[in-house]
């Protein structure tokens, strides 16, 4: 695949290559990091600390919705603007999102330092997994705000040509993170594990506040909230932010079918999978970051007939990723639970035959992202909402439970049908019932 280049603008954002790799390769070492994070936990505590820090995940994700939405908004609004060449509205946007970004960070402290217990509750059946719990989640409160902003900044940087230093700062919070997760959690037990992923994405953040230094990169940034601009922020990054919500919804309600069902076993075999099913989900940015900077630049730049070659590289590459994934987890489906550190030999065979079945998801998840995205920034957000939060959230969790009376592996198939249900739906809908071509939109 060679670059999308403008010919007519040398300066243009839409190359697939620096975009693709740069955020491919970090998705993939922040995925890496997380699967490090499962392991060292698997490796020093028991498999109740185990079930104990991915219960608590729900509320990260919330967290995770509200910065991506920023990020995402806000970063395609960045890539109109540099597009139509307008530099001062590009640096009142910035400045906007870095205020979002702030009070953000306020709020979800205060939320989770005063509702800390009852949260925990709430999601634990209490004894040991409610301690482990309130151990690990002390530090996510301060782990917020390296978070919210390490998202936004680090979607600004890769926008503007900054892959290099987005690569740096993820490598960097890998390793820290390992090492530091390994000495802490030694140490301080369960709450290291999660002190460790602060200090490390803070590292990382500084990484990327490097980019900022030469001249021509300082931006004059100062506090601005405008309720136009935050509108225009929320219904443009809505669509793909939806994402997070579905994460809630499959780890909340899949965590809590299993744990009801099938006890412990089920929560630690469900979190194996639901932990693979979106580090698929979470790679696809790879490809998704490249349709967002094109699509919109070429909006900006009112060049939206060079999108039918861009469609078409991204639509290709989201195949080629999901088979990928489809040989990685077949293959290492018997060993991948050892990685996570699982001790019963009982949970690691059934965690085994349920990635066997998952393995057939990826490319799925692949082509549920790069439609879900092309709705967004055409138009159609609706569209998009729908597919993610039905598609990586609710369906899951309908059929989850519907599957659940079966057994745990055809829990792991309710995901294959979740995946597949409401993009055909969509395609038969609208492609063969109401005609409509795929790119009528934009060209209008």
């Amino acid at each position: 695949m060679d670059n999308v280049q403008i010919n007519e603008n040398k300066d243009t954002l839409v190359r697939f290559w620096p975009i693709f790799i740069g955020s491919t390769l970090t998705a993939l070492l922040e995925c890496v990091g997380v699967f490090l994070d499962e392991t060292v936990t698997g490796q020093l505590f028991d498999d109740s600390v185990f079930g104990a820090i991915n219960v608590i995940e729900p509320y990260v994700s919330v967290i995770n919705f509200i910065s991506y939405l920023i990020c995402v908004g806000g970063g395609a609004l960045i890539v109109r603007a540099h597009g139509s060449g307008n530099r001062q509205k590009m640096t009142d946007i910035f400045s906007h999102c870095l205020t979002c970004c702030l009070g953000v960070c306020v709020l979800f402290f205060i939320i989770f330092a005063v509702f800390e217990r009852p949260l925990i509750s709430f999601v634990t059946d209490g004894g040991s997994m409610y301690e482990h719990a309130l151990a690990a989640f002390f530090w996510k409160r301060f782990h917020i705000i390296p978070i919210v902003f390490y998202a936004f900044l680090f979607t600004y940087v890769l926008y503007m040509g900054g892959a290099v230093f987005c690569s740096v700062a993820s490598v960097l919070e890998l390793l820290s993170n390992l090492v530091l997760s390994v000495i802490l959690g030694k140490h301080m037990g369960v709450g290291g594990i999660t002190l460790a992923s602060f200090l490390a994405s803070c590292l990382s953040l500084s990484v990327l506040l490097l980019f900022f230094i030469p001249n021509d990169r300082h931006i004059p940034v100062k506090l601005r909230f405008e309720r136009r601009l935050a509108y225009d922020i929320l219904l443009l990054g809505f669509g793909e932010s939806s994402i997070f919500i579905a994460e809630a919804l499959i780890e909340g309600g899949l965590n809590y079918i299993s744990l009801h069902r099938y006890g412990l076993a089920g929560v630690v075999v469900i979190s194996v999978v639901i932990n693979l099913f979106e580090i698929a989900a979470y790679v696809t940015e790879g490809i998704s970051e490249y349709e967002t900077v094109a699509v919109n630049e070429f909006i900006g730049s009112n060049r939206a007939d060079k999108l039918d070659r861009s469609m078409k590289i991204t639509l290709l590459s989201a195949v080629a990723e999901g088979f990928v994934f489809f040989l990685i987890f077949y293959i290492a489906a018997p060993y991948i639970p050892v990685l996570f550190g699982i001790d019963s030999e009982e949970y690691a065979t059934l965690s085994a035959s349920c990635i066997r079945i998952l393995a057939f998801c990826p490319v799925f998840i692949a082509l549920d992202r790069i439609i879900a995205v092309f709705y967004q920034y055409t138009g159609h957000i609706n569209r998009t909402v729908i597919l993610f939060l039905f598609s990586w959230g609710i369906l899951p969790v309908l059929y989850g439970w519907g599957f659940s009376f079966i057994s745990i592996q055809g829990m792991s198939f309710a995901l294959i049908l979740s995946a597949l249900t409401v993009p055909i739906c969509m395609i038969v809908y609208y492609s063969v019932i109401k005609h409509e071509k795929p790119l009528q939109t934009i060209r209008q």
